[in-house]
């Protein structure tokens, strides 16, 4: 079984998941503009956003420091919104 170091923080790999984060919301604003079917940018964010923001979480989510949860949260719901 693999073991790390109880005091290993993951905040390079949430600082990862937000920028890309940021270039799909950036996707979902473009796909809006040239005006898709309303449910594509929700799709894509289902496909795209989910899968990244929930892969391997439950593992590094509890050691990842309270900053960098609520910066986490915080693209989360603006990508969301986009």
């Amino acid at each position: 079984m693999l073991a790390f170091h109880q005091h290993h923080k993951f905040d390079c790999h949430v600082d990862n998941i937000i920028e890309k984060m940021k270039s799909a919301s950036h996707a979902i604003v473009r796909l809006k503009q040239f005006g898709v079917d309303p449910f594509a940018p929700a799709l894509f964010y289902r496909t795209k956003v989910l899968s990244v923001l929930s892969y391997a979480v439950p593992l590094w989510y509890p050691h990842v420091t309270d900053k960098y949860k609520e910066k986490f949260s915080q693209k989360q719901c603006r990508a969301y919104e986009s």
